[in-house]
């Protein structure tokens, strides 16, 4: 898994370029729909990684399509009876196109329009949706995804690129600030992670003793934070815990002792000197506290800087990257690199994927 999984975080950058570059051609059905529904709301329903990629997309979708986005996973659907907007669009999110569980929410609202957002030309949920859009990503042939959440959150600010421009929602003039901010991220991603690795090493020793963290970000960070925290339970396998920095003071800050291991993703906005407050507090009861910043140094040792194009909507493109690299390259180092064979028909016995599913 280890450097199979690190090659997918390396080749992220030219799966975002390539997202970019055919982004006209991969968003039509969903620009098409929109154009043609102008909805009044959009619902964004998928699982796990999906569903993290789909939180950490869904603010910059609103601003620019100037339309509520709500996101679910399929076994938290509204009720019918809860669909409120009276002309509403559906976007299923799935990597492999193959979950159950959000081919199921498509059947249980087959009276509204969807579309499939999945890396696959051809699978189950594209052919339930009916319409469907391509994460231009390629394979991505390992069970916990890097490379996809970063394809995952840029198809959907495609989308909402592509589709506010034709409809009017986003003036020219931002569309183009934002392309060019994203062409910045694929040019800044090989250097971040070529940071992302260094800090890693530097902090190996630190980080084998590791049992227990929270990953701790706000706004677009939290959501973030909650996929930090999946991604190092599905390798790593000890108790990963991604909270919203607000809530984190309100009970989960409960956790401190001396073996909780913190990863704190600085925002640069008014809670900037706050969240570096936390971490003094937590000295008092360990030692272990990571922060990770954008465009500021704070020195080495624990703390990592990262390049950042300043904007908050694109930090899911960066601060992501410790969590996975972590994910990466550690179980391999303390002997977590397999996993255990009971969950070799697990797929199978739990019906999470279609048959032959990805």
């Amino acid at each position: 898994m280890g450097m199979k999984m690190y090659g997918y975080i390396s080749q992220s950058p030219k799966a975002m370029e390539n997202i970019l570059h055919t982004r006209k051609e991969h968003a039509k059905a969903f620009v098409d729909l929109f154009m043609q529904k102008r909805p009044d709301r959009i619902y964004l329903c998928g699982c796990g990684t999906s569903y993290n990629a789909c939180a950490s997309a869904c603010r910059f979708m609103e601003k620019v399509l100037d339309t509520e986005v709500t996101i679910f996973t399929p076994t938290l659907a509204p009720g019918e009876e809860t669909v409120r907007k009276t002309n509403p669009i559906f976007i299923a999110v799935s990597q492999g196109g193959s979950s159950t569980n959000t081919t199921a929410a498509v059947e249980r609202f087959c009276d509204y329009p969807w579309v499939a957002l999945s890396a696959q030309e051809a699978c189950v949920l594209n052919d339930k949706c009916g319409a469907s859009c391509l994460i231009a990503c390629g394979e991505e042939d390992n069970g916990a995804k890097t490379m996809g959440y970063y394809a995952t959150v840029l198809s959907l600010y495609v989308l909402a690129l592509e589709a506010g421009q034709a409809a009017g929602t986003i003036a020219p003039e931002r569309y183009n600030d934002y392309i060019l901010k994203i062409e910045r991220e694929v040019r800044a991603m090989p250097e971040n992670v070529r940071r992302t690795r260094a800090w890693y090493e530097r902090n190996l020793e630190e980080l084998k003793q590791m049992r227990k963290i929270t990953i701790i970000g706000k706004g677009v960070a939290s959501a973030i934070a909650a996929e930090s925290a999946l991604k190092l339970v599905e390798t790593v396998r000890y108790p990963a815990m991604g909270y919203e920095f607000e809530e984190y003071l309100h009970g989960p800050d409960d956790l401190l002792d001396e073996e909780l291991y913190t990863l704190m993703l600085l925002s640069r906005g008014e809670q900037h000197d706050r969240m570096l407050s936390l971490i003094e507090f937590q000295k008092n009861g360990t030692e272990h506290n990571f922060v990770v910043s954008l465009g500021e140094d704070l020195g080495e040792g624990r703390n990592l800087s990262l390049l950042s194009v300043e904007d908050e909507d694109f930090t899911p493109f960066e601060q992501m990257l410790p969590a996975q690299v972590i994910a990466a390259l550690l179980p391999p180092v303390i002997g977590r690199e397999e996993s255990p064979k009971y969950f070799s028909n697990y797929y199978d016995l739990m019906g999470t994927k279609a048959p032959g599913g990805k």
